[in-house]
Formats: C-alpha cells, sequence, structure tokens
C-alpha cells in the first residue's frame, strides 16, 4: 500500500501559514501501474495517447515540472487514499509505514487536488467535468510531497475496536455471525445440488441450474436476515464504517510553501520486497 505525505524542510523553504488543515478520502485506481496527484486544471487539457514511451516521458517530464507528483506501484489496482493538508507536528499514523523517495514539489494553482491513476492525467479526451466533480479542494498554492508505502495492515485492529465502541461488541459478533453462517450455508447447499445433480443430468445441466439457484438462494438469505430488525439496523452501519475506516493504500499530506527555491518535482517507485 502506498502512503504519500507533504512535509516542511525548513532549509529548502518556508511553509505558508494554514487557512484551513484538512482531511478527506477517495478513492483511485490505475491500470498503468501508476498514481498520481495533481491540480484539476490538468483535466481540461489533452495529452499524448496511453501507452508507449512517448506518454511515460510525458509524464515524467511534467512531474519533474512540479506539475504532476508520480507514483509508480509496480502494479495495477486501487483503493482508498487518504489527503492531509497542513496537519501540524508528527503524525502516528505514519509509524510502521515505509518512506519512499525524498521532498518534491506539486503545483496545485486553482486548489482543485486530484489523486488518481496516472492515465487520467493530460488524457487524450479530457473531461474537465468529471474532474472537478473529483477534486479536493485545498488552498491554491504549491506544497511539497513525500512518499510512504504502507503495509495493509496498519488500522485495521483500532477500527475494529472503535467499531464495538460504536454498536457493541456482541452485536458486531451477531452480524458477523449472521453472515458467516449465512454464507456457509448457501455454499454447502450448493455444492450438494450441484454433486448430486451431477450424478443424474450431468455436468453441464447441473451447473447452469446451480448457478440460477446460488442467485436465488442469495436473495432469500438477503430477505430472511432483513426479517430482523436488530440486523437492518446493524446492516446499516457496520458495512459503511468498515468501508471507511480500511487502511489507506496511498496517504498524501500536503504541506502549503511561499518559497518553492530548492524544491524539485519527481516521481517515486514501490520499494523492493514489499508487497
Amino acid at each position: 500500500m502506498l502512503v504519500a505525505a507533504f512535509r516542511g524542510a525548513a532549509r529548502q523553504s518556508r511553509p505558508a501559514e494554514s487557512e484551513s488543515r484538512m482531511r478527506a478520502r477517495v478513492d483511485a485506481g490505475t491500470d498503468v501501474a501508476a498514481i498520481g496527484a495533481w491540480d484539476m486544471i490538468h483535466g481540461s487539457v489533452p495529452g499524448p495517447g496511453a501507452g508507449g514511451g512517448d506518454r511515460s516521458q510525458f509524464l515524467e517530464g511534467e512531474a519533474s515540472e512540479g506539475r504532476l507528483f508520480l507514483i509508480h506501484t509496480g502494479a495495477d489496482g486501487g483503493g482508498p487514499v487518504d489527503i492531509r493538508v497542513d496537519e501540524a507536528g508528527p503524525d502516528p499514523t505514519l509509524d510502521g509505514l515505509i518512506p519512499i523517495g525524498g521532498t518534491h514539489l506539486l503545483s496545485i494553482p486553482t486548489g482543485g487536488l486530484i489523486v488518481d491513476g496516472a492515465e487520467y492525467y493530460r488524457p487524450t479526451h479530457p473531461e474537465p467535468a468529471s474532474a472537478a466533480g473529483r477534486a479536493v479542494q485545498v488552498a491554491p498554492g504549491d506544497y511539497e510531497v513525500r512518499c510512504w508505502w504502507g503495509t495493509g495492515e496498519e488500522g485495521a485492529s483500532g477500527s475494529e475496536k472503535e467499531l464495538e465502541v460504536l454498536v457493541g461488541r456482541e452485536e458486531v459478533r451477531y452480524f458477523d455471525r449472521a453472515n458467516h453462517f449465512g454464507c456457509l450455508a448457501i455454499m454447502v447447499f450448493n455444492s450438494t445440488l450441484l454433486i448430486g445433480l451431477a450424478l443424474w443430468i450431468g455436468w453441464i445441466r447441473a451447473m447452469a441450474i446451480t448457478v440460477a439457484c446460488s442467485l436465488l438462494s442469495l436473495h432469500l438469505l438477503e430477505r430472511l436476515v432483513n426479517l430482523s430488525a436488530r440486523y437492518r439496523r446493524l446492516d446499516a452501519v457496520i458495512p459503511t464504517f468498515r468501508i471507511g475506516h480500511q487502511p489507506a493504500t496511498l496517504v498524501l499530506v500536503l504541506r502549503r510553501v511561499e518559497d518553492r527555491a530548492g524544491l524539485h518535482g519527481g516521481t517515486v517507485r514501490r520499494p523492493e520486497g514489499v508487497d
């Protein structure tokens, strides 16, 4: 998992006075093994086509100028991205993460920050409205950036404890048991059905019937568990909480600077030997 953080370097630049400290979470994914951060204005300007050396060289050039902060992830994929702006003091949530690269420059002249797959930076066919709708609003200006890679495990146990405080430990156990045993029952039923039908009418027709029965059984399970007001109440809270509190794949911590002297744009890469 990737985690990026913007840190002040007193000898290189002077941090600007923070107008607002903010945290946000977005989802980002890539099909070109690279995630980037940039100003939303670049979503309305076409760039070279996807794929090939020209596109890669173009992105590296944009990153060197501070218009794009590029993170080579080593593989396609994505997940939740946490964004933190002008936070004071050390961030304990970065403990245990792997720092990669040094401090880099990122320019956000309009204050609309986009974090997503690098294929969406200066695309061949821009969609300005889409870019604006996905932007996180920060103070316009120049920012410092540094990057960390995460393990995917940090924060999971803590968030479950928070959930238990929110709804109660026994309620969490009840909700998880209901889902676990319901799915187990469906799996056993459909496996038995498949084998029995295959011995009678053959594997091809048996598989077709079993697939249909699987969809029907999932629908029936959903209706059955929702007969319980207790389950409905927990279902409205627990899944949303868990999605919102899963460990981030990337964390961007921005620190705005008034003087960009000594700062340079650049890229970072996934460290070797990590998942």
